[in-house]
């Protein structure tokens, strides 16, 4: 197979929330002996089960921020070639550092949006492995080895990851800075700025007790007004007495809204109401209609019984007279 170039490794934030620092990196070791193994895997006991090297990388350079490698896969070996035909097929496409941490950073220029651990500014290049998946959005996984050339399990939810966590700066005041906060002198000593928190912490309470008693008076007073509203309501006929209760949990749970409902209710009319807006609405249509209208209906004698007056009105506007009594 022809060597094929892969991405060890960037200075994108990994998976396990850092950066390597490419400027940092010491591969001149790892140039002397460019071993590629499979998963990070090393033959450790001799026995038939164990993966030997699959390769080596050749033209190991640093590019545009990038670490580059050409795999040299043993063919040879079976294993290997195995692994040959799934990487020209595209089946694998990841490779993965394993490095031995010299030095990390917490310091804000070398800190990046979403990081969680401090940055790895020098660090030594030990071996490269194909994988079968990565560790960040760039296929990148990680490796580590003690000074030692041991391996360091990774795991990010204990404590054997040797990049520690970004710890989050504690903000620390100058005895004048807190004076100022205080509203106090350059001078104010600390007994001067014990007495003021003292009255700050007076003043607080009391202030909370004044708004807890607003809060108290507030609450009566919708209270008071909820139950007008409901009276109201029911007096009209616009609700049941019988829903009282519904409406006063509609009132505790959102008062401006069951304000807005039930004052939207339509009031019921009355029987009353609904016999004079029916005669209103007759004598409108008599009142609209002539004599000859009112006779071809045979409406003027209802006319004359309900509405004598308007009757009479007709009657002039007809004959030129009024009717004799």
């Amino acid at each position: 197979m022809a060597n094929k170039t892969f991405l060890l490794t960037d200075e994108s934030v990994n998976a396990y929330g850092f950066w390597l620092k490419l400027d940092g990196a010491d591969i001149e070791q790892f140039r002397r002996n460019p071993i590629m193994l499979w998963m990070h895997s090393r033959s450790w006991r001799g026995t038939r089960d164990e993966v030997l090297p699959i390769g080596t990388w050749d033209n190991i350079r640093i590019e545009n921020g990038k670490l580059l490698a050409d795999a040299a896969i043993d063919t040879d070996d079976e294993f290997a070639a195995a692994i040959a035909r799934k990487v020209d097929k595209g089946i694998i496409r990841m490779a993965s550092v394993g490095i031995t941490v010299l030095e990390t950073s917490s310091a804000p220029e070398n800190l990046k949006p979403g990081q969680t651990r401090e940055t790895v500014t020098k660090w030594r290049l030990r071996e490269a492995s194909l994988v079968d998946i990565g560790a960040n959005d760039n296929a990148i996984s990680l490796a580590f080895y003690d000074n030692d050339g041991n391996p360091i399990e990774l795991n990010t939810g204990n404590g054997n990851c040797p990049v520690n966590l970004v710890q989050s700066p504690k903000p620390t005041y100058s005895m004048k800075e807190i004076a100022k906060l205080l509203n106090l002198s350059d001078e104010a000593d600390e007994r001067t700025m014990a007495d003021r928190v003292q009255e700050l912490l007076k003043r607080n309470a009391e202030l909370e007790q004044q708004v807890n008693q607003y809060a108290e008076r507030e609450r009566q007073q919708r209270k008071e007004r909820s139950a007008k509203l409901i009276d109201e309501a029911i007096r009209t006929g616009r609700i049941n007495a019988d829903a009282r209760q519904a409406w006063e949990m509609m009132f505790d749970t959102s008062y401006e809204v069951a304000e807005q409902a039930i004052l939207a209710l339509p009031k019921r009319q009355s029987v009353r109401d609904t016999l004079t807006k029916d005669a209103s609405s007759r004598a409108d249509r008599y009142a609209s209609m002539t004599w000859d209208e009112l006779d071809r209906k045979g409406k003027l004698r209802e006319l004359k019984a309900d509405y004598p007056e308007l009757y009479a009105q007709k009657f002039e506007e007809k004959f030129g007279r009024q009717p004799k009594s």
